[in-house]
């Protein structure tokens, strides 16, 4: 009768709380929209000129990666631990919000285009390896 009661109160709080690391992923994923978010939006300003505002969602996407960075960075989700297109992904953003901030600053946002094009296919393809 006891092992019955402890299955039973065992089984009520995996359903409570989830199975382990689904909050991690679901902070992952919601880390993940937000940087994607921003990555939309300066995509469209960069391709109607509207540098200011390219610019300033640049400048948030890289806040909301960094953060992603600082959160996941040394503990990535369990789906993508040991996954080397992860470690490859968070390198390879960081350096094209780095490049494109600076190929605006110089004047040439065709550039900066350039560098954050490739940013939506890297997040879907990682977004997909969590699944």
């Amino acid at each position: 009768m006891w092992l019955r009661r402890a299955v039973l109160a065992l089984l009520c709080v995996w359903f409570v709380a989830g199975p382990a690391g689904a909050g991690d992923l679901d902070d992952f994923n919601a880390a993940m929209e937000k940087a994607q978010a921003h990555h939309r939006l300066a995509l469209g300003y960069l391709s109607s000129d509207k540098i200011d505002l390219a610019t300033y969602e640049i400048e948030r996407m890289r806040e909301a990666w960094d953060a992603l960075v600082g959160q996941f960075g040394p503990k990535p989700p369990d789906t993508l631990a040991g996954n080397e297109l992860y470690v490859v992904t968070l390198t390879d953003v960081s350096t094209r919000l780095v490049t494109a901030l600076i190929m605006i600053n110089i004047g040439r946002p065709d550039i900066a285009r350039d560098a954050l094009e490739p940013v939506g296919g890297a997040l879907s393809q990682l977004q997909q390896a969590v699944r």
